[in-house]
């Protein structure tokens, strides 16, 4: 996932040196988990998370003073991890009348214990 921020105006006036974002299970007791970014940027990039789980993300600036405070906004996010769903298996087509219209019923058999959307297509 891609986090974004601002860059804000630190009333110190030190430059920026770069920034931490802290991330962990929403509600868990786990310790959160820090990537740094450099000062060039207002992005950064977390990776490895969970499919379907719930992070709590926060993000603080950091200068030649140390890191200042994480910000005030927590960021919740379920997060998706897309991957190439298998193969649909037992599709058949079925042609029929509809309402004195010529109709397609598809079917095919589900993906047990999976949450999948299915898109069908005709041409």
């Amino acid at each position: 996932i891609r986090v974004s921020w601002t860059a804000p105006t630190l009333p110190t006036g030190l430059p920026i040196t770069g920034y931490s974002i802290q991330y962990k299970i929403r509600g868990s007791g786990m310790s959160y988990v820090t990537v740094t970014v450099g000062a060039g940027t207002t992005q950064g990039d977390i990776t490895g998370l969970q499919s379907s789980t719930e992070y709590r993300i926060i993000v603080a600036t950091r200068t030649g003073l140390g890191t200042g405070p994480y910000c005030c906004q927590t960021i919740n996010t379920a997060v998706f991890v897309t991957t190439v769903p298998p193969q649909v298996q037992g599709v058949t087509v079925k042609r029929g009348v509809s309402g004195g219209s010529p109709s397609l019923t598809v079917s095919w058999t589900a993906v047990p214990g999976s949450e999948i959307n299915y898109t069908v297509r005709y041409s």
